[in-house]
């Protein structure tokens, strides 16, 4: 077995098995290494604290949509084809939240790829804290109250009432 230290914060270990002496062992143990060292790189995918999605926001003060930022980073040792290709993320995420939230609120999480391969994955938390608006609250739930159409017909039946009584 045989380690090296790669990109700095990364430990690569070999473990080759031979019967040919030790000299072939750390000889085949040396390729392995110098194999990963040229065929991989290590690569941050998604960093932490960037904004990945944002969700929207049910009766908020002032806003409509919050914005999600990853809890921690997802480093990889991923191979050198893919050093460019944009990593790719798939969100499990609600639809839309109701106010109030506290900034640091975990909504949901992303996987993260690349190159079809999944790497990690990463919760996501609201980047501001988003308050309640009442007005808005209060005005959807009449709008809500006064389009039943129960209301309108038990209305409609007592004016009915009072015009014949009248």
């Amino acid at each position: 077995i045989a380690t090296c230290r790669k990109d700095s914060d990364q430990n690569v270990i070999s473990m080759a098995v031979t019967t040919k002496g030790l000299e072939s062992l750390y000889k085949d143990a040396g390729v392995l290494l110098k194999y990963s060292k040229n065929r991989y790189m290590t690569r941050t995918l998604v960093s932490r604290g960037s904004s990945l999605a944002e969700v929207k926001v049910n009766n908020g003060k002032d806003v409509d949509y919050v914005l999600l930022s990853a809890t921690e980073n997802v480093t990889a040792m991923i191979p050198k084809i893919y050093g460019n290709e944009e990593p790719t993320l798939t969100f499990e995420l609600p639809e839309s939240v109701d106010a109030p939230l506290e900034k640091g609120t975990v909504l949901g999480k992303a996987t993260v790829s690349c190159g079809g391969k999944v790497y990690g994955t990463v919760e996501l938390k609201t980047e501001s804290s988003v308050e309640l608006d009442y007005f808005a609250l209060y005005s959807a739930k009449m709008m809500k109250f006064f389009s039943n159409p129960w209301l309108w017909l038990v209305l409609g039946g007592l004016l009915v009432i009072v015009a014949g009584y009248v």
